[in-house]
């Protein structure tokens, strides 16, 4: 039916667009339905094949989708290995990529059995953003917070001494 509307629609490229991003969403929402019924392992396969095919656009937006879907499910060497593949994305900032891996600080923070592979993988990601944005207050702060987890007192002041030196580039929201 898309097919045929995109024959139809010849020359009107608004439209074309229009069908494109229907055609797309017609081909994911039943994967993520069957990656919430619980049937992760081959929802994953079906989504990494659309990944294959996406648009650079798409591909980030999926990729970002299934780094929150592994790591919700606790299946953390993958979601790791997603969250490395977020963080070499170009089309993804490194305040995204930041906002992830702060995230994952706030989850470890108070959680002795955190997964170091996810605290590996957001220090590593976390470095990825700042060589995007090296000043980024931010992005160091929370570089830092991820190596004082991982038990690099040094590495974590000399960080925090480069954020704090930075702190202009912090938005309003970080303050």
């Amino acid at each position: 039916i898309i097919a045929d509307a995109k024959k139809t629609a010849e020359g009107d490229p608004a439209s074309i667009k229009m069908l494109e991003k229907l055609e797309y969403q017609i081909r994911v929402v039943p994967v993520f339905a069957k990656i919430e019924e619980g049937d992760l392992k081959e929802g994953m396969a079906e989504l990494d094949a659309i990944i294959k095919t996406a648009t650079p656009e798409q591909k980030s937006e999926l990729t970002m989708m299934k780094f929150k879907l592994l790591f919700e499910s606790e299946e953390f060497d993958a979601a790791a290995k997603a969250l490395l593949a977020i963080s070499a994305d170009k089309n993804i900032d490194g305040d995204s990529i930041n906002q992830l891996t702060w995230q994952i600080y706030e989850a470890a923070k108070n959680d002795a059995q955190f997964p170091m592979v996810l605290i590996d993988a957001a220090a590593k990601a976390t470095e990825n953003a700042l060589v995007a944005s090296p000043k980024s207050g931010m992005i160091l702060d929370t570089l830092a917070h991820l190596v004082h987890y991982q038990g690099k007192l040094d590495r974590a002041i000399e960080l925090q001494t480069q954020a704090a030196e930075n702190s202009s580039d912090f938005s309003e929201e970080g303050k």
